[in-house]
């Protein structure tokens, strides 16, 4: 049974649209007003935080309940000249039948102190024992707008190059808005352009000096995902818990060390 389910993980893996199958972190179009949680893995925009050399390590133990079903990730981002920014990503999800990896480039840069912008470009690889492999490009592109000292705007388009029926078109629409000095809340549109919309709430706040907590809801699939980090000097351990609808439970260990 847990071979069935770790072949159909693979499958979906590569043509579904899980916004992240690799680690249980949000994935928003919006950026974090905050340099803590490890979120750049799933949107560029908050390299605007990369004004060091800065590792990040990610674990998810026992992926989705299956004891021999992992994922591993590593980060490095920088910044360049001229205020450019560079992010460096790689993925993989895997056990002993099949291997799921992805490595990303981005980049970001601030424009005129209002506009942020970021491009993404991804290789994924999928190998399954006794079926081959299968290799998938994508190119992804995002920006945001401070409309006012609180509120900020933001679009992502995702798989601008996207020429078949299995990669679908992801346009995303975000609104972010901090109510507190270190209180954010948000909410997103996502359009997926051949298939549905979903909508996503999340609040992201700091009770405590280097301690925060994120709260992430998304409605389709339904995903329920939680996070908390300690923050000591230029060492940041984080945990992220998420529920999936069908997929169930899974968790992400992660620690980000400045340089």
């Amino acid at each position: 049974m847990k071979i069935i389910i770790v072949f159909f993980l693979a499958v979906i893996t590569l043509h579904s649209q899980e916004p992240n199958v690799f680690f249980s972190i949000p994935d928003r179009a919006t950026s974090s007003s905050r340099d803590f949680f490890p979120l750049w893995f799933t949107n560029p925009l908050n390299l605007k935080h990369s004004k060091q050399l800065k590792a990040s390590f990610l674990v998810s133990p026992s992926k989705y309940l299956l004891p021999e079903l992992n994922s591993l990730g590593s980060n490095f981002s920088f910044p360049l000249a001229d205020g450019l920014n560079c992010g460096l990503f790689l993925e993989y999800l895997g056990s002993k039948k099949f291997s799921y990896s992805n490595f990303k480039v981005a980049f970001q840069k601030n424009i005129f102190q209002q506009f942020n912008i970021a491009t993404r470009i991804s290789t994924k690889m999928l190998s399954i024992d006794n079926f081959g492999k299968k290799a998938k490009f994508s190119w992804d592109a995002f920006l945001e707008y401070v409309a006012f000292q609180n509120l900020t705007l933001s679009f992502s388009y995702k798989n601008l190059l996207s020429i078949n029926d299995f990669e679908n078109q992801i346009a995303t629409f975000g609104v972010q808005s901090e109510i507190l000095n270190g209180y954010s809340v948000g909410a997103e549109v996502r359009y997926f352009l051949k298939m549905y919309t979903s909508y996503n709430f999340f609040i992201y706040f700091e009770p405590f000096e280097n301690i925060y907590f994120d709260f992430d809801v998304k409605t389709n699939p339904q995903v329920v995902t939680f996070g908390f980090g300690y923050k000591l000097s230029d060492i940041v351990v984080s945990l992220f818990l998420q529920y999936h609808s069908y997929l169930l439970f899974s968790n992400t260990i992660g620690v980000v060390l400045k340089f």
